[in-house]
């Protein structure tokens, strides 16, 4: 109680050189960021145990200490001023090839994403917004095996492979990278439960080409089959799958994230020769809306059912938003049949009126010209229910697409 602020305790103090040998040890990252706030966020990310981490807020200022420091990795923010993010990595690429790079960016398509990466080599992109818990995450991946922070627990990287790009460990690790947030991206422009299944199968593919899907509509018990380049069977009744199909789908109905079905409880006899399944549901309110299948190889199961389970808040996110837009639209669609309705009666009756009122002046000898401006008034009435009928009536906007 007597040491004083910031004193080491006796017993617990080390030679001086053991803190050499740690900080020689220690990962070195620099952050560059202009933003004062999310500079600071960046570096108390990557601020861990067996990490050392600078900051500066212009590409000048980070061209100086890489100039006098041997860093691990450079982290850049997209917008640097002047000079973009992406234009700094490539240059620090060439000034300092071995250190690694990436860069914090708010772009969301796949291609740009990949052309970010082949043009800077970067080592991986931090999206915005950003996880601080992920960004950690991923520097223990990708630096854990140096030092002392060796032997701290660490997540296994994931091993999905780019094109071109087998056997390199960090190449694979950016090609996960852009398979899910490709996927996440392509989600938000599915209109339909069916074109996210489509998505997923396509995409997948090239990593898991074995993989088989089997989608079940619980609203109205019929089911989606997947399978290679085949076409996709819809509307199949339960009772026209397979044996194992409906075997799987029972345990699968009992399970919400996704989960191994092989090798549980109850197994009578295997699902296919070499395969393993994973199933899932999809809830909208708390009510199940879709359960999920998916066949694969047994060895590509373990990291399949990692990829989902990364997958997985998007998707439950994309099947609600599409939910919601049906929703809207079919609310739309009914207000605008009783618009309609309400207005045609009053409508029709007012041009009948005037058709009237024409003839007993035309009886009576006198001037039709205030009829007349009636009329033309009743007409526009007319254009503007026919236009609103037309705009309300019509087909759904995209993103309201019914389920087929």
């Amino acid at each position: 109680m007597n040491d004083e602020v910031g004193k080491n305790f006796r017993g617990a103090r080390k030679s001086d050189s053991e803190r050499r040998d740690a900080a020689r040890d220690a990962v070195r990252i620099l952050v560059v960021d202009p933003v004062l706030g999310s500079r600071f966020s960046l570096v108390r990310a990557a601020s861990q145990p067996g990490f050392v981490v600078d900051a500066c807020a212009s590409a000048d200022e980070a061209d100086r200490h890489l100039a006098r420091t041997a860093y691990d990795l450079v982290i850049a923010d997209e917008a640097l001023g002047e000079i973009g993010g992406l234009e700094f990595l490539e240059r620090a690429r060439e000034a300092s090839p071995d250190t690694a790079r990436a860069l914090v960016s708010g772009e969301t398509a796949f291609a740009a994403k990949r052309a970010a990466i082949e043009r800077a080599s970067l080592l991986f992109i931090v999206p915005k917004p950003w996880s601080l818990e992920g960004l950690r995450r991923t520097l223990r991946e990708l630096f854990g095996e140096r030092g002392a922070y060796a032997g701290w627990e660490r997540i296994d990287s994931f091993r999905l492979p780019l094109e071109a790009a087998a056997g390199s460990r960090l190449q694979q690790l950016a090609g996960h990278e852009l398979l899910l947030r490709g996927l996440l991206a392509g989600f938000n422009s599915c209109a339909s439960p069916n074109e996210v299944f489509e998505l997923l199968h396509a995409e997948l593919a090239p990593a898991f080409p074995a993989a088989r899907w089997l989608w079940v509509d619980e609203r109205v018990l019929l089911a989606t089959r997947l399978a290679g380049d085949w076409a996709p069977e819809a509307k199949i009744e339960i009772d026209a799958l397979s044996r194992d199909e409906r075997a799987a789908l029972e345990k699968a109905r009992r399970n919400g994230r996704a989960s191994r079905l092989d090798g549980v409880e109850e197994r009578r006899r295997p699902l296919g020769a070499g395969e393993a399944c994973i199933g899932f549901g999809l809830r909208v309110a708390e009510q199940r809306v879709w359960t999920g299948l998916v066949w694969t190889r047994r060895e590509d199961a373990p990291l399949f059912l990692r990829v989902l389970r990364e997958l997985f808040g998007g998707l439950q996110m994309t099947v609600q938003r599409i939910h919601d837009a049906e929703a809207r639209s079919e609310a739309a669609q009914e207000l605008a049949r009783r618009v309609s309705d309400e207005l045609r009666m009053p409508v029709g009756a007012l041009a009948h009126a005037v058709d009237v009122l024409r003839g007993e002046a035309e009886r009576a000898g006198l001037p039709v010209e205030w009829v007349d401006r009636v009329s033309s008034e009743s007409e526009r009435v007319v254009r503007a229910v026919e236009h609103l009928e037309g705009e309300m009536l019509g087909a759904p906007l995209r993103g309201n697409a019914p389920t087929s």
